[in-house]
């Protein structure tokens, strides 16, 4: 499928029907995390991401060497591992 004037379209039909679900996200040199979610939205994702980043450093001091941000994944709706310290359902 292509967009205007010949540029490839982002998403196909079929990722446009696929449901996603945001996630404030971490990574440690070669590992990665998922810290807090699900959330519907990518802007709800973003508003997360700072008290995410205040906890994880306050649970472990090496935490600020990490890198945080979003990212979002039709493979999973799991709690993210820090909802219980945020206040977000944890189920």
């Amino acid at each position: 499928m292509s967009g205007t004037a010949g540029i490839p379209a982002v998403h196909d039909q079929e990722e446009v029907n696929t449901v996603l679900s945001y996630y404030v996200s971490v990574r440690k040199s070669h590992q990665f995390g998922l810290l807090a979610g699900p959330f519907a939205s990518h802007d709800e994702a973003l508003t997360w991401v700072e008290p995410a980043r205040e906890v994880a450093i306050r649970l472990d001091e090496w935490a600020w060497f990490y890198v945080f941000g979003t990212c979002s994944t039709s493979a999973t709706s799991r709690p993210g591992r820090l909802n219980s310290h945020l206040g977000l359902p944890s189920c």
